[in-house]
């Protein structure tokens, strides 16, 4: 999951609420380490 969201920040191709999203999940998963 964290690979993908990563993947998504670093992507150009995808909109900025889907980075805000993805953003969110690596947040959320490094709240949890």
């Amino acid at each position: 999951m964290e690979d993908k969201a990563s993947q998504v920040l670093s992507s150009t191709k995808y909109s900025t609420a889907t980075k805000q999203l993805a953003g969110s999940v690596l947040s959320q998963s490094n709240k949890k380490r």
